[in-house]
């Protein structure tokens, strides 16, 4: 939230990334807002995970392509681990 208050009460996770986008923006040696688009994206970022689902996605799909060709083995996962939480592997 760019007001910087979180759920909780605390700054929000995502704060950082604004101050600092907003810290370009609104600089008078900024000449053109497109000089801030790679921190304008950083905070995106921190909202959405957009790239980090696409990214995950991949994986899982390269993950089950070798699955289905044999290439691999399925791995054994402990439950509550990152491979799970990120929806890599099935849960059973």
């Amino acid at each position: 939230m760019s007001s910087g208050f979180g759920f909780s009460g605390g700054t929000s996770r995502c704060f950082n990334e604004w101050q600092i986008f907003l810290e370009c923006y609104t600089n008078a040696e900024t000449s053109r807002p497109s000089d801030c688009a790679l921190y304008a994206d950083d905070y995106l970022e921190c909202l959405h995970h957009s790239k980090e689902k696409a990214k995950v996605s991949k994986i899982k799909a390269e993950y089950l392509k070798k699955l289905r060709e044999g290439s691999i083995e399925e791995l054994t996962i402990k439950k509550n681990s990152i491979p799970e939480a990120l929806n890599l592997i099935e849960k059973k």
